[in-house]
Formats: structure tokens, sequence, C-alpha cells
């Protein structure tokens, strides 16, 4: 099951990548947007990880 979200995140997180990379062309910032962007889903996955292990009481 975690294996599927976790694939599902990938593919939305290269969809929107890929949609943010090619408006970034023009401005010549397409992999240091991709990079950011893969640093705030690594955070997310991280902080909902924990949420999950110490919200729930």
């Amino acid at each position: 099951m975690r294996n599927k979200n976790f694939r599902r995140c990938v593919m939305f997180g290269s969809l929107i990548c890929s949609a943010s990379g090619f408006a970034n062309i023009q401005s010549g910032s397409a992999i240091l947007g991709s990079m950011i962007f893969a640093i705030v889903v690594v955070l997310v996955g991280i902080g909902i990880k924990i949420w999950k292990k110490y919200g729930k009481h």
C-alpha cells in the first residue's frame, strides 16, 4: 500500500516537475526549480511520516 502511494506521489511530482520545468525553461532555471521541488517533496514526506508517528496519541 505504501509503495502504491509512493509511486502515485512520484508520478504526480514528476508531472508537476515537467510542467514547471517547461515553464522555467524560458528563464533558464528548470534544473534549480526541479531541485527545489524535490527538496520540498522530501521535507513534506518526512513531515507526514513524523506527524503520523507522533501526531496520533
